[in-house]
């Protein structure tokens, strides 16, 4: 297969005199913090080494599932912070892309373990739709995106420090955020450097399924939830009258095709809370994928500034990258111009991984 040409969207790097932070991976969080630096002024190239918003953040649902009671305690404060962040943020990309960014929905069900529901106060977004406007916001500002373009090391010289691509070029920058997923920093970098524990971020596959809103289900505006099943609509924008229905959790590396197997178990899941979608007829399946989650070993992001003063990681957000995408950008800003973030980070540094190898170094 042919490669990937290169294309450039935004102002020309020859046209620029510094780039102040070089963003590698462009999905949502790595566009979301190039939005957060540009507005606070800063020059961004955000470096894609496919397309932008192709891997992980365009497969997710969208639920912003800030009292998930499956997530770490320690995630709680960072979610609670991201939902106050949310209107704002959706306001912003609307701004910039000329198109309304809305809510799906505002409530989920949430089925216990022990039987019975509660009703959550509880946010959904359509992460397609997302995807298309975030894209078309950044290529409205002076933000460089740059996609089939991958980031192999960096270097430095008597005159800065420079980003080299798999092309050759070098690029020089003050700083360097990775948001990367669940793909690695490159290993010349980690090796020479140790920045980061080579498996601090794993990948970890769900497939999904998008199916017509049954019949005997018109109107519905709830996300039904336990566990990682679930059922969401999708209520106003262009897939309106659909639900996705997730999701599979498998750890089978970067392979990310569906099978008939892994559909079938999701929607024999969703039918025991939601029984009419069980008929396929009712509901047939209109698309499916699957998705690669960058998931950490204790189910937290990784949020910190490396042992490089210029080198950030915003990486490992697992099944929460939707929802943390605001605070992440706001917390990223804040590191790469060293100030303080709103909330307590140090549950979210890399270095907890690094602390883990060598104990197990010390007791192999």
């Amino acid at each position: 297969m042919a490669a990937e040409m290169e294309t450039e969207h935004g102002p020309s790097l020859d046209t620029i005199d510094t780039i102040d932070t070089i963003i590698i991976g462009g999905g949502l969080i790595g566009l979301s913090i190039a939005l957060e630096l540009h507005n606070r002024g800063a020059q961004v190239l955000v470096l894609e080494r496919d397309l932008a918003f192709r891997q992980a953040s365009g497969c997710a649902a969208g639920m912003l599932a800030v009292v998930d009671v499956h997530n770490p305690p320690p995630l709680h404060p960072l979610s609670r912070y991201s939902e106050t962040l949310f209107p704002a943020f959706l306001n912003r990309i609307s701004v910039l892309s000329g198109q309304d960014m809305p809510f799906q929905t505002d409530t989920t069900v949430h089925y216990l373990e022990e039987g019975g529901t509660e009703r959550l106060r509880e946010w959904s977004v359509d992460p397609q739709q997302l995807g298309d406007l975030i894209v078309d916001a950044v290529r409205a500002t002076s933000i460089v995106l740059r996609e089939n373009s991958e980031l192999v090391d960096l270097i430095d010289e008597a005159d800065g420090n420079y980003a080299v691509l798999r092309s050759g070029e070098r690029i020089r920058a003050k700083s360097f955020v990775f948001a990367t997923g669940a793909w690695a920093v490159p290993e010349p970098l980690r090796s020479r450097e140790n920045l980061i524990a080579a498996d601090a971020v794993t990948p970890l596959k769900g497939q999904m399924l998008r199916v017509a809103l049954p019949p005997s289900l018109t109107g519905l505006t709830e996300v039904h939830r336990r566990g990682a099943c679930y059922a969401v609509p999708r209520t106003q924008g262009p897939y309106a009258g659909t639900v996705i229905l997730g999701t599979t959790v498998e750890s089978t590396g970067f392979d990310d095709t569906v099978d008939a197997e892994g559909l079938t178990t999701i929607r024999s899941r969703i039918a025991e809370l939601v029984p009419a979608f069980a008929d396929e007829a009712a509901s047939p399946m209109l698309e499916c994928w699957a998705g690669i989650r960058p998931m950490t070993a204790d189910g937290l992001p990784i949020l910190a500034t490396s042992s490089r003063p210029d080198v950030f990681f915003a990486m490992g957000h697992g099944r929460n990258g939707i929802q943390l995408a605001p605070a992440t950008a706001m917390i990223l800003a804040d590191l790469v111009e060293h100030s303080q973030p709103a909330v307590d980070i140090s549950d979210f540094s890399h270095e907890r991984f690094s602390r883990i190898e060598t104990l197990q170094e010390v007791h192999a």
